[in-house]
């Protein structure tokens, strides 16, 4: 008699052979992000820049030392040397009212004190100020040079009309001006710049008071203060 072969049973769903080799992918090593590097890189740069900054620093206090202990510069030093008043009038009955009309010529002694570095002058002008009347910016001269050890003088023609003044104000300046009384403010702006024949340094921005509240009479007879430099909201005297 011939045997049946056994048939083969068919494994259920989610049967799992417990004595079956498990298979397990090789081991990697964990790959970190480069921010070792990347630090190291950056403090080397951070580091670098910051030497470099000092080196300029150095270099820039070096040269100054060397250039201030070589030349020597001195600022020029101004004096208001004339104020004349060819015409101040005064007008009463204006159309708007009470008003001051002047003329008027100021002369300004620039001296440069300077052995070795001639001064470069931009466009200077010239404010004027009359008691409590502030004629504003009234006159200019073109710039200029000015050679070491010399002496110039700056002339400013001033004309201004119809000022705007109070009754009050008014009868005041006729008083104060009949005797030389007033009291005059002169301003003028400018920038200057050292320099040589050869080389010239950046112009830097001044302002000069001159004989702030001297009067007309101690003008006439040079009794005047000398002038202030505003250097960089520092005064210089």
């Amino acid at each position: 008699m011939t045997e049946k072969p056994t048939p083969v049973l068919q494994k259920p769903p989610g049967y799992f052979n417990q004595t079956a080799p498990s298979f397990k992918p090789p081991s990697r090593r964990p790959i970190l992000p480069p921010t070792f590097h990347r630090r190291r890189r950056r403090s080397f740069f951070c580091c670098f820049l910051s030497i470099l900054i000092i080196i300029i620093i150095i270099i820039i206090i070096a040269g100054g030392s060397f250039f201030y202990l070589w030349f020597q510069p001195h600022l020029p030093v101004f004096h208001l040397q004339s104020l004349k008043f060819p015409h101040f009038n005064f007008t009463i009955d204006g159309l708007d009212g009470p008003s001051l009309t002047i003329q008027a010529v100021v002369m300004i002694e620039i001296r440069n004190p300077n052995t070795v570095l001639n001064l470069n002058y931009n466009k200077m002008i010239v404010s004027l100020k009359i008691e409590k009347v502030d004629f504003g910016s009234v006159g200019s001269v073109l710039g200029f040079s000015q050679e070491k050890k010399n002496t110039t003088i700056v002339k400013f023609k001033v004309d201004s009309k119809n000022v705007l003044v109070s009754s009050e104000t008014l009868v005041q300046l006729k008083e104060r001006f009949r005797k030389k009384m007033l009291l005059v403010n002169v301003e003028v702006e400018t920038s200057i710049g050292f320099g040589t024949e050869v080389w010239h340094f950046v112009p830097i921005e001044i302002k000069v008071l001159c004989d702030n509240g001297s009067s007309f009479n101690e003008i006439e007879n040079d009794i005047v203060r000398g002038c202030n430099i505003n250097l960089l909201n520092w005064y210089v005297f």
